[in-house]
């Protein structure tokens, strides 16, 4: 363990360089880098590590953890963050792997909270959080009078989950250009996708199966229509109809609410402003207290 004077040191565990968690693990960096020190890990390399060198291990999602490691419960902490990764044994049959292999666990959803309580009574609501400075508007959406830009960003690897059919096929309507990125395809880099949000108009999700879809967070707050499927933390920061259309995962209700944008610019232009201003409530600034938090009672329970 690293001495009492200094930061406790977290290892964090992502899945890959340059994803979605290891942009999370940046973020605690730059926002809580003065209380602790983030070491990050990942789990594609395979490299071990010995957990007695940190003052806690932190694994994204908890099946990050490699068993064969985990020494002392208390010193692992966990997230969950997605609803893919157990529901073949449901959240009953995972509830006692997390009790055995972690001190702390939390979910980055309200559902997915509510979800395990009733297996879990300890499990912590703690999100990650969006950049509000990094992602910002950079004009509004549809003001260009050009075909009605769409776009997603995601894992292509996850067709699934992503929906991927539905958006794609977005891009055949007339009137109408799509543009995309992600793991499997074109891959931007954190400071590549602001420029990417700024060139679309609309962004859309068809995932079910995402704890907090990142992706969303940053269109919002680039001040971007929304068209989603009810995932997530959607319910927590979005309104349909107000701040975005939140629709049921078929192809005829995207298009429909699609066509409907490309007429209708200044509602278009309304309802990226309104998610600018519903995202608020997501910026990193606060959220990342809550790992703070997170972190000290865990700390404090190794203590204990």
């Amino acid at each position: 363990m690293s001495d009492p004077n200094s930061r406790p040191r977290i290892l964090c565990i992502a899945d890959q360089r340059g994803w979605i968690f290891d942009r999370h693990v940046s973020a605690l960096r730059r926002f809580l880098g003065e209380r602790f020190e983030f070491v990050p890990h990942y789990y594609w390399d395979q490299q071990p590590y010995d957990e007695a060198e940190y003052d806690l291990v932190y694994a994204l999602e908890w099946n990050l953890a490699r068993p064969e490691l985990v020494r002392r419960r208390e010193r692992n902490v966990a997230g969950i963050r997605s609803h893919v990764a157990w529901e073949a044994m449901g959240a009953a049959g995972l509830a006692p792997i997390l009790e055995e292999r972690f001190g702390a666990v939390h979910a980055v959803s309200r559902r997915l909270a509510d979800i395990f309580a009733l297996h879990l009574p300890g499990v912590a609501y703690v999100t990650h959080g969006v950049d509000l400075e990094l992602f910002a508007p950079a004009s509004a959406p549809g003001a260009h009078g050009g075909p009605l830009r769409l776009g997603w960003a995601g894992n292509r690897q996850s067709p699934g989950d992503k929906g991927c059919g539905i958006l794609d096929g977005l891009g055949g309507l007339a009137g109408v250009a799509l543009a995309t990125c992600g793991l499997g395809e074109r891959m931007l880099s954190l400071e590549e996708m602001p420029g990417f949000y700024a060139g679309i108009d609309v962004y859309c999700c068809a995932s079910l199966t995402e704890g907090s879809n990142n992706s969303l967070l940053e269109a919002a707050a680039s001040g971007r229509g929304i068209v989603t499927t009810d995932n997530g933390t959607v319910p927590e920061y979005l309104r349909h109809g107000e701040s975005a259309f939140i629709v049921e995962r078929r192809a005829d209700a995207f298009e429909e609410v699609v066509r409907e944008l490309a007429r209708d610019r200044a509602r278009l232009a309304a309802m990226g402003a309104a998610a600018r201003e519903a995202v608020r409530a997501f910026d990193w600034r606060v959220k990342a207290l809550d790992y703070a938090e997170f972190f000290r009672r865990a700390l404090e329970g190794m203590s204990g």
